[in-house]
């Protein structure tokens, strides 16, 4: 690594710092509760505290429109899309190894767990902005993503036949398969990138 190369580095891991220590004086309180709720050792607690984290984190910054002021500040864009998930996954991962002494199952099953809730959180995560960029409120569009993944992925079975339903299979809830989960999170965690450094903060 030169030495440019290292100055860079440096520059981003001093904005990032610096990004989170703003997101913890905005909004200490709200992410201690949700992540108190994360630290229940089951899967559906961390993405339950996933989900309002990041609607009352990014998707908060979206409407009140906190994020064309941060645009002014050392912060690209891109700098704050991927600053807010690698932030929310860090909250996923923290609460994953302090409550993993109280995990009932095997260390297998726990880490399968750890990526599920990841893998939920970058669906969300996307998504959230995906809908709040193409003009839906983020909070609204959230809750209404939210209702549909649960409804789409409550019927039908994943077995071929009459009552076969793909959509269990890249389910950010119920991942029926979770490399096909894995593969609809990064798109839309990528498409929510791609749209987010197009427009911003703006509705």
């Amino acid at each position: 690594m030169d030495r440019s190369s290292f100055g860079g580095f440096e520059y981003s891991v001093t904005a990032f710092n610096a990004y989170i220590r703003k997101q913890f004086v905005e909004k200490f309180r709200t992410l201690l509760v949700f992540f108190i709720i994360m630290l229940f050792p089951y899967v559906w607690a961390k993405m339950l505290g996933t989900f309002f984290i990041i609607v009352f984190s990014m998707g908060s910054d979206i409407r009140s429109k906190k994020l064309d002021m941060m645009t002014f500040l050392p912060f690209s864009k891109g700098m704050i899309y991927w600053y807010e998930f690698i932030f929310v996954s860090l909250f996923i991962v923290l609460s994953f190894f302090i409550g993993l002494p109280f995990y009932n199952g095997t260390l297998l099953e726990a880490f399968g767990d750890l990526l599920a809730a990841i893998i939920f959180a970058a669906a969300y995560f996307g998504l959230i902005v995906i809908v709040s960029m193409l003009g839906m409120d983020p909070i609204g569009g959230a809750f209404i993503i939210l209702i549909l993944d649960l409804v789409f992925s409550s019927f039908g079975s994943m077995q071929l036949g009459e009552s076969f339903n793909p959509y269990k299979f890249i389910s950010p809830i119920v991942q029926g398969n979770q490399l096909a989960a894995l593969v609809f999170a990064v798109f839309c965690l990528y498409m929510g990138s791609v749209l987010f450094s197009k427009r911003g903060g703006e509705k």
